[in-house]
């Protein structure tokens, strides 16, 4: 087995046992792990916090084109606005309400 497969077989291992969330991807629902970070912008010498919301989830489950995707999350519709994939199987989204 390649490092890659490993690392594949991995990724798909910890998905599935430990991720918190599902989404709908071309009709197959999907895990991913629901982040809402509170991030420190920093505005003329003062600072402004807000959240950034994410998924992260396999990079085999993630369309090519994500950026304007729609997700129901908890309750609440987020749209992708950013692709962050890591080179090892994972990708993150970032979301906008």
């Amino acid at each position: 087995m390649s490092f890659a497969q490993a690392l594949d077989r991995l990724n798909e291992s910890v998905v599935s046992r430990l991720w918190d969330t599902q989404v709908e991807i071309d009709g197959r629902l999907v895990n991913c792990l629901w982040e809402q970070d509170y991030v420190v912008a920093g505005m003329g010498g003062m600072g402004m916090s807000t959240s950034r919301p994410a998924i992260t989830l396999l990079s085999s489950d993630v369309p090519l084109q994500a950026d304007g995707l729609s997700f129901l999350i908890r309750g609440k519709t987020y749209t992708v606005t950013e692709q962050q994939p890591d080179g090892q199987g994972l990708t993150t989204l970032l979301l906008e309400l």
